[in-house]
């Protein structure tokens, strides 16, 4: 059996598409505030761009950003306090939006932990790495703890999609139609109500740069050819969650919408009470755009030096 032969558009829905896409794209990293460097890291799974920040020679942070999203999802706010103390690698995920491109299709956890390897070897980041994954990037960064704690120093779940504690019903009986209505008709108007009842705060807090976001996903979901980003997070077992011996803090916002908050610190207390909780007042998921200098003050506390 040969490999499928992906159009020179690829994961793009047309040459048109991905031009549109790729344009705005380029247009929010031209506004990015911060000095960094964007590089893109060839693997065999495919060419994966990453935003560097921050002075050489201490230790690594890599962030995985939440599913339609990319390394332009994190406000300055926690970008610049982590760069400081730390070497930043902001990561497109290689199946979602971004400049990323993948070179084949991610069937299984186990591709995606490959090119997690993958792109580590290409940076040089051999151990003593710590990770901090958003949402989907959350359910990444607990694969890989599994995967190869020996490589890792501290990981950061932020608002992390699933992992600790699975949606509630009425969550799903709620969010349904809108989540459905994004990805079969996606516009500023189905994804925009999908985003404000999943993430009020982020628009309490930043109108302008919550409908930018909107604006952003929308032209993603329209420009790719397939849905990108929602294959993948899973509810942790209590012994594989037990299992995690590396520092491990879980974040959330009191009044995230997909699932219990109260409950998912309940579950880790009882199954797994090596790893660290911070619950938010008045956040929700939006947590990281939210409140990121409070978000950055937990997270480098816990990182240390």
């Amino acid at each position: 059996m040969t490999d499928t032969v992906l159009p020179d558009y690829h994961p793009f829905r047309s040459a048109s598409a991905r031009d549109c896409y790729l344009d705005r794209y380029d247009e929010r990293a031209a506004e990015w505030p911060l000095t960094s460097e964007a590089i893109v890291v060839d693997t065999p799974h495919g060419n994966t761009l990453v935003r560097v920040s921050g002075p050489d020679g201490v230790p690594p942070v890599v962030l995985l950003p939440g599913a339609w999203s990319h390394s332009l999802q994190w406000s300055p706010v926690l970008i610049e306090a982590l760069s400081t103390t730390y070497r930043t690698y902001s990561v497109d995920n290689l199946y979602d939006l971004g400049r990323s491109i993948s070179a084949r299709p991610a069937r299984t956890t186990a591709d995606h932990m490959a090119w997690m390897d993958e792109l580590f070897y290409a940076l040089n980041l051999v151990k003593d790495i710590s990770l901090l994954g958003c949402s989907r990037g959350g359910w990444l960064t607990a694969e890989y703890v599994l995967h190869a704690p020996d490589r890792l120093r501290k990981v950061i779940w932020l608002s992390p999609g699933l992992v600790v504690q699975r949606p509630s019903f009425l969550s799903n009986v709620s969010n349904g139609p809108r989540s459905l209505a994004a990805i079969r008709k996606p516009s500023a108007d189905t994804v925009g109500a999908m985003m404000r009842w999943l993430m009020p705060d982020a628009e309490r807090s930043d109108k302008t740069g919550f409908d930018q976001y909107v604006d952003d996903v929308a032209l993603g979901l329209q420009c790719y050819a397939e849905v990108p980003g929602i294959r993948g997070p899973r509810v942790f077992s209590a012994a594989e969650l037990g299992s995690m011996r590396l520092p491990v803090l879980y974040m959330a916002g009191e009044d995230e919408k997909l699932s219990s908050v109260a409950a998912a610190v309940s579950r880790l207390k009882r199954v797994a009470p090596q790893i660290e909780t911070a619950v938010f007042a008045g956040a929700g998921r939006g947590l990281v755009n939210s409140q990121p200098a409070a978000v950055a003050e937990r997270a480098l506390q816990f990182l240390g030096v």
